[in-house]
């Protein structure tokens, strides 16, 4: 991951320290801890900060700050009389992290499964890669979580959709033009979370075998997650 980082210009360490922040740069900051009865079955969580890609170095070359060009809006700035660009350098460190973290979490230590409860299932596995230039995402739902997600057909999820809506406009602020975010659910459990760009989101593909079954897992594929939204 560190060799994937220096191929995008990243020259940072993994830091180990897990009581400070930690991770490609420190991007995981400890948040709390929840107390147990039993110290085996202790929870520490710990916190990613969205960041703002979008940064602002100046006036727009294209209409000079005037927001318009021929008395039309200026296509480069939005009609923001900005210029910005887009800093990946952390979004880059929290993928190659969150890779890193998830082969530590799907192959733990046999020493940290004494004691636990076997049969309390996880709702959700994350699946996560990167690469220079590549940092695609998907999901496992549980057959509890997939039952649920069933459940749900035929609904849209207003509260998902006003979160991906919240995190997309603090990383991309001059971009609230656009409004096509999308959470719903289909018929038969196909999930879609989708936001603005080339069907970019995460979706239960049309083809799965988890839609024609009354029950069970389901599997969250990406299309396009990884680029920037503009450009698609």
């Amino acid at each position: 991951m560190k060799k994937g980082l220096q191929e995008c210009g990243i020259e940072v360490d993994f830091l180990l320290d897990v009581d400070k922040p930690w991770g490609f740069g420190g991007i995981l900051e400890p948040h709390r801890q929840r107390a147990s009865s039993d110290e085996r079955h202790r929870f520490i969580e710990y916190s990613i900060a969205i960041p703002r890609l979008e940064k602002d170095i100046g006036e727009c070359e294209d209409c000079g700050g005037k927001r318009e060009v021929d008395g039309i809006e200026c296509f480069h700035c939005m009609g923001t009389g900005r210029k910005t660009v887009i800093e990946w350098n952390v979004i880059n460190r929290i993928a190659a992290t969150l890779h890193v973290l998830g082969f530590v979490l799907n192959k733990p230590d046999k020493k940290l499964l004494i004691g636990i409860d076997t049969k309390r299932k996880q709702l959700l596995s994350l699946q996560t890669f990167f690469a220079s230039g590549n940092a695609p995402i998907g999901a496992t739902l549980s057959r509890a979580f997939g039952d649920y997600v069933r459940s749900l057909s035929g609904q849209e999820l207003p509260e998902v959709n006003a979160a991906i809506k919240n995190a997309y406009l603090h990383m991309f602020p001059r971009r609230r033009r656009f409004s096509r975010f999308e959470s719903c659910v289909y018929e038969k459990g196909q999930l879609i979370v989708g936001i603005p760009g080339d069907s970019c989101g995460l979706y239960v593909d049309g083809t799965s075998k988890s839609l024609h079954e009354a029950s069970g897992p389901m599997e969250l594929d990406c299309h396009n997650v990884d680029m920037d939204p503009i450009s698609n």
